[in-house]
């Protein structure tokens, strides 16, 4: 419809490589036929990338740009801004009251791509993670292997994982942390 309407048209994807389960067959075939009729790319990162590069032969000639996934301030401002006005309930309810501040929240699936390790491992490498508390909100393949680092380290009081959360819980941490990574 876009090419009959002379309509430009742009390809979204988060997917990468890694997590490709069909790589061969009419699966693929369609996935490069699909992907090759786009005028353009946008991605959140490196990862992305490769896979648009490998599945649409013709991204290298087209534009792409990389847009990092950002958190919609918007959305989350009216009811983050609510939740402030009873930070120190907060604090009390998330057992955060003795830590070191600042606090620094991130939201992401705990998976090689998000880069969170390298967050963690930056963190428990320097002193910084005992002048502030970084709280990890998220599951996923690599968190035994993050709270591994995070023990060695002996970090385990200002690095925090708390696991999958529900909206209005992050928004709850939105309201005490001092940052968002």
């Amino acid at each position: 419809v876009a090419k009959l309407r002379q309509t430009k048209t742009l390809f979204w994807s988060e997917s990468n490589l890694a997590y490709v389960t069909h790589r061969d067959g009419i699966a693929e075939k369609a996935r490069r036929w699909v992907m090759d009729g786009f005028d353009g790319f946008v991605v959140p990162g490196q990862w992305a990338k490769e896979y648009v590069r490998a599945y649409a032969p013709s991204a290298r000639q087209k534009p792409m740009l990389i847009l990092p996934n950002v958190v919609d301030e918007y959305r989350f401002r009216d009811s983050v801004t609510e939740r402030r006005n009873a930070r120190s309930a907060l604090l009390d309810k998330w057992d955060l009251t003795a830590i070191p501040r600042p606090i620094l929240l991130t939201a992401a699936r705990l998976e090689p791509i998000k880069g969170i390790k390298e967050l963690v491992f930056t963190l428990c490498q320097s002193s910084l993670h005992e002048r502030m508390t970084l709280l990890v909100a998220g599951e996923g393949s690599m968190r035994g292997e993050l709270e591994a680092m995070v023990a060695r380290a002996d970090a385990g009081n200002t690095i925090r994982f708390l696991g999958h959360l529900d909206e209005s819980q992050i928004l709850d941490l939105l309201a005490v942390a001092d940052g968002f990574i």
